[in-house]
């Protein structure tokens, strides 16, 4: 069937914008395609979330100030991964390449840490290496 297309493509074809006032469901593999390479998902006012449909447990969320989240509702950071059972790796960067990096971190202010490792509370830096290579343990 087309909609706004005389030759459809596919079962349902339609040129034009789809709206619904509840949800959009793709049933067993879907996937969310753009041949044009823009693809623009909307969320609330405040907030766009990816969820997990089986507990509807909240993934990743994007704030309108362009803060991304994992394991948080309410980034404070550009990237926040926050993850909360023991002994859960929260991050793990993993580059098979012989001459590759595993992370690299630049900061553009000779002044301000490149690297900056402290405990729990904040409170005792463990680690400091500054953007001019200079540093503690």
């Amino acid at each position: 069937m087309g909609i706004g297309t005389s030759s459809p493509g596919s079962p349902l074809d339609v040129n034009g914008v789809i709206r619904t006032n509840s949800y959009l469901n793709i049933n067993d593999v879907g996937y969310i395609r753009s041949t044009a390479g823009v693809l623009n998902i909307q969320g609330g006012s405040t907030s766009t979330t990816v969820s997990n449909n089986a507990n509807n447990a909240t993934l990743m969320t994007i704030l309108n100030n362009g803060n991304v989240g994992i394991g948080t509702t309410a980034p404070n950071y550009k990237f926040q991964v926050t993850g909360s059972t023991a002994g859960d790796i929260i991050s793990k960067f993993n580059n098979t390449s012989v001459t590759g990096y595993g992370i690299n971190i630049q900061n553009g202010l000779d002044t301000n840490y490149a690297l900056g490792i402290s405990n729990a509370a904040g409170s005792a830096n463990n680690i400091q290496l500054f953007g001019n290579g200079n540093g503690y343990f």
